[in-house]
């Protein structure tokens, strides 16, 4: 594994760690972190199974987020959106935490 993509797997752990502990700051320092050295990456060669195994990282931290977003909403009394990245339907969309008051 190159120095840019052992990097990146860094970053995707300390992702789900920032998630797991709630941690909004450091979850949005992250994300740039991220942007940043995805375009330094550039070209620079990533095997296919490297490149797959961080996309599948990726993928689930991205379902982590999208709970920890659902919990803080249910917390804020806010329904969870419907939609997806680029406005389309979401599967789970039925799926919906909301708090209880009383």
């Amino acid at each position: 594994m190159n120095a840019p993509a052992r990097r990146f797997w860094e970053l995707l752990e300390l992702e789900r760690e920032a998630a797991r502990r709630a941690d909004l700051d450091t979850l949005i320092e992250l994300q740039a972190q991220k942007k940043l050295l995805v375009e330094a990456m550039g070209d620079q060669g990533i095997e296919l199974e490297e490149r797959d195994a961080l996309a599948e990282t990726a993928a689930e931290n991205i379902e982590l987020l999208r709970h920890l977003v659902a919990l803080f909403g249910a917390i804020a009394g806010v329904g969870a959106s419907t939609y997806g990245r680029g406005g389309v339907a979401r599967e789970d969309a039925g799926l919906q935490i909301t708090r209880a008051r009383g």
